[in-house]
């Protein structure tokens, strides 16, 4: 189960449960974070800047850090990859 909220998803969603491929999973994982981002007063957040902005970015790669683990290997393969994404851009 995923849910980031200051670190977590903060959407309750048991990625468990569903079939979802890893591009599904990815803008979910996306979607939760600007969620979260606009929702700590980050009305700026969006799926693009959560991966290249260096503030943003940061936040979002502690939220995925938070999650490793609470889901599946394929969950977690996506969470690397995004993680990948962000350490590339500088956060």
């Amino acid at each position: 189960m995923l849910s980031f909220c200051v670190g977590r998803i903060n959407e309750n969603i048991n990625l468990n449960k569903y079939s979802m491929t890893n591009e599904q999973i990815k803008d979910y994982l996306l979607k939760a974070g600007v969620k979260n981002l606009k929702e700590f007063g980050y009305p700026d957040a969006n799926k693009e800047n959560i991966l290249t902005d260096i503030i943003y970015g940061g936040m979002f790669k502690s939220m995925l850090n938070d999650n490793k683990g609470q889901a599946t290997k394929q969950v977690d393969d996506v969470i690397d990859e995004l993680l990948s994404v962000v350490k590339q851009n500088g956060a």
